[in-house]
């Protein structure tokens, strides 16, 4: 016959959890959910900041000109790159699904012709500078748009 002293009593195990009233668990919930939203807010302003220094750093070393001619066909390819850089950016903002492709395209005309103009002088540059401000604007790119930088 076994004795009482060495009879061992086990204590039901209680999850903790469970006794938690459900507004502790709703507070822990909204906390959580407020981090994750903060987090997100915080890697897209970096995003923003980067791409704002990259832009920065290469537009140090871009110098953009006017000049008067007496001649009218002299100032078609800067008119015409003004119309199609505001018609590709019209079309890309205001209707992206009926003609993002003719944005696109009219984008890749206006600064062709920006720079048959000769109104863009290109100054030169240090690679070094050069790989900051692209490497910069890559990260803030993929910050902003994806909230986090794959290596």
């Amino acid at each position: 016959m076994p004795r009482l002293s060495s009879l061992q009593i086990d204590k039901p195990q209680v999850n903790q959890k469970a006794i938690a009233p459900k507004g502790c668990q709703l507070k822990s919930l909204q906390l959580e959910t407020t981090a994750k939203i903060m987090n997100t807010f915080l890697f897209k302003l970096i995003g923003l900041i980067l791409l704002l220094v990259g832009v920065y750093f290469l537009g140090q070393n871009i110098i953009f000109t006017t000049q008067y001619s007496p001649y009218f066909w002299r100032d078609i390819p800067a008119a015409a790159s003004v119309l199609a850089l505001i018609g590709g950016m019209i079309s890309l903002l205001l209707f992206p699904r009926e003609t993002g492709s003719l944005g696109w395209i009219l984008l890749i005309i206006g600064c062709v012709l920006v720079f048959l103009s000769g109104g863009v002088v290109l100054r030169p540059t240090s690679l070094w500078t050069f790989f900051v401000a692209f490497a910069a604007l890559i990260g803030g790119f993929k910050l902003l748009t994806e909230g986090r930088v794959r290596f």
